[in-house]
């Protein structure tokens, strides 16, 4: 069973490295500290300010900190209404950030502040500034309203429920967290759960501000709401509708950017997090260039780096790297920390509610494929089947599958209503291509930088200087995990011999799940399942430096073979098709996929190695 101790020192380490915590911890000292050091206006400096048409029920409210009185420190400030009290900070007083380059002073125009300290920034047209940090070199223009809130922590601390929807499960919101830590929080038994909650929230007592955020060089323009929000250093925020209660975790080097339409509530988004065209994030953890755009909606759930949710809806889920997400679709209650998988136009995997309440899950396992239109009924497991692949138009009976790169089919047997058929290891054997492409895709667009080992290389278990590093057979589709499993599928398949015809269910082969396999096709499957193996062997072989084993060259031919044969199948279906096929599509032999993998297999087995 879990303890909670590691996850306690993850979420340790991360809240003394979050940023939004270091501001929160800060925050109140740094504003009595500015205020009591800044000086009073002079009358001079009064008389310019309302010269330009500023306003103020009380001056002695409005302070400078760090210059000797001059009236041209404020020559930028026009039109301006303020209240409360208010810090006006020039560059060369020292801040809390860096300044990027730019004016020294602040640039007010047009806009109400109230309670705010203002660095030397550009603040316009903005309806209410009410209790807002603003860093140097940051814009503010044209927003509606942008306010802090007395006693806030922003959303640091909250509990989303990513699995079960009636929150038996609980990770807790914070910028710096790796996918791993939110794996770790959501697996923890509920005693354990409890126990972490309440140490957070004593590490949260100290962190507690009276000031929304506004980092260096952050731009927020055409926004009509942000609200209690901690905006990191080079956010960008270009024509969203709202941001409430969020915390976003920019950096210089990797900015978040948030565009046209977009409601964000309640969210972290970390570095090079990208929501656009009229998405919506409500209680969420975005990881690392990880995204919502046209549409897509995302509410309760963790997002896994490099993975984008479009057009269609996440709920309740903990989704891991590189899920293709790209069309309307539902995914509810999903625990799928290793993500690589795919959800296609239609699918339904979101089958949690059993009419009495919404408490079921469904593990759907590394690189699993759902096609369009297929319907996943819960509880589903298919943690031990990676790299499987549902069929258009399958419905799927609550199920634990356990064979990997299996096909799952709509069932033609009339004497099995209501299976599907199953073939174990189809997509090794005879949908190659597709596997490697993805292998290549996911090593090519991965910009993580947190998720990734400084020691290894696409999130598998190679050394960055191995002779492995950039080719297929550094990808985690060989991992020792993926190859463990199937080890298993091959030895379950042993109960069923050569000999043996028809059709086999789960009466004979547990790890079928709800689905039948014809028995003469099972030899293929473990034929599949020992070829894959082979290459697991030849990798663990390179890794340890030893030399080629006999027989690599043939392997490496047939599987690239194999994996043209894949590919030349669309081409013969879309050629008796389409008169002009052929000249819009390349052959096999020339598809760049094809030709990067032979250039692989060289490199492999040059004799050097």
């Amino acid at each position: 069973m879990l303890s909670h101790d590691p996850v306690r020192t993850r979420l340790r380490e991360a809240l003394e490295r979050s940023e939004a915590g270091k501001f929160l911890r800060e925050s109140r000292a740094y504003w009595a500290d500015s205020w009591s050091r800044a000086r009073a206006l002079t009358k001079v400096e009064i008389r310019g300010l309302e010269a330009r048409g500023n306003r103020c029920a009380d001056w002695s409210g409005v302070r400078i900190l760090g210059e000797k009185s001059g009236e041209g420190i404020l020559e930028g400030v026009e039109g301006c209404r303020f209240e409360g009290r208010v810090v006006l900070r020039p560059r060369k007083a020292s801040g809390r950030a860096k300044a990027k380059p730019g004016s020294a002073l602040p640039s007010l125009r047009a806009s109400r502040i109230r309670d705010c300290l203002i660095g030397a920034a550009m603040v316009e047209s903005v309806g209410l500034l009410d209790r807002v940090i603003v860093e140097d070199g940051a814009t503010v223009r044209h927003v509606g309203e942008c306010t802090g809130l007395a006693g806030s922590r922003f959303c640091l601390g909250l509990a989303v429920h990513p699995g079960d929807e009636t929150g038996s499960r609980r990770v807790f919101l914070a910028d710096g967290l790796l996918l791993g830590d939110c794996e770790a929080m959501a697996a923890l038994p509920p005693a354990e759960q409890e126990a972490l909650a309440h140490e957070w929230e004593a590490r949260l007592r100290r962190c507690v501000t009276d000031h929304a955020f506004v980092g260096a060089g952050a731009r927020l323009e055409h926004v009509a709401f942000v609200e209690d929000c901690f905006v990191g250093p080079g956010t960008v925020v270009r024509g969203a509708s709202a941001l409430r209660r969020c915390v976003i975790g920019s950096s210089g080097e990797d900015p978040v950017t948030v565009g046209d339409g977009v409601i964000a509530e309640e969210c972290v988004l970390e570095a090079g997090t990208h929501l656009a065209s009229s998405a919506q994030a409500r209680r969420s953890l975005f990881l690392e260039h990880s995204g919502a755009e046209q549409a897509g909606h995302v509410a309760e759930s963790v997002i896994g780096p490099n993975t984008t949710v479009a057009k269609g809806e996440v709920t309740a889920s903990l989704v891991g790297p590189f899920v293709g997400f790209h069309h309307q679709a539902l995914l509810i209650g999903a625990l799928w920390p290793e993500g690589r998988g795919n959800v296609g136009y239609g699918a339904n995997v979101g089958s949690n509610h059993t009419g009495r309440k919404p408490d079921q899950e469904i593990r759907p396992g590394e690189g699993v494929f759902f096609g369009l239109s297929t319907a996943v009924k819960f509880p589903a497991d298919f943690s031990a089947a990676p790299y499987s692949l549902f069929a258009t138009g399958v419905v799927a009976a609550p199920q634990a599958l356990a064979f990997p790169f299996s096909l799952v089919a709509p069932g033609q047997s009339a004497d099995h209503p209501g299976l599907n058929e199953i073939q174990p290891g189809w997509m090794w054997s005879d949908n190659a291509y597709a596997l490697i492409r993805n292998a290549y895709k996911y090593a090519d667009r991965d910009r993580s930088k947190l998720h990734k080992d400084a020691n290894t290389v696409s999130g598998a278990d190679i050394p960055v200087d191995s002779p492995l590093a950039g080719t297929f057979l550094a990808s985690s589709l060989f991992s020792s995990r993926v190859a463990g499993l199937v080890r298993a599928g091959l030895k379950a398949l042993e109960v069923v011999s050569s000999e043996t015809t028809g059709v086999v269910t789960r009466e004979r082969l547990p790890g079928l799940g709800a689905n039948y396999a014809h028995a003469e096709r099972l030899d293929r499957s473990r034929t599949a399942y020992a070829n894959f193996l082979s290459f697991v062997a030849l990798r663990e072989s390179l890794l340890a430096g030893k030399s080629v084993p006999s027989g690599s060259k043939a392997l490496l031919t047939g599987f690239m073979e194999a994996v043209e044969a894949s590919l030349g199948k669309d081409a013969k279906r879309g050629a008796a098709v389409f008169g002009d096929y052929k000249a819009f599509h390349r052959p096999a032999a020339e598809d760049p996929v094809c030709v990067r993998l032979r250039a692989d297999a060289a490199k492999l087995l040059r004799p050097s190695r």
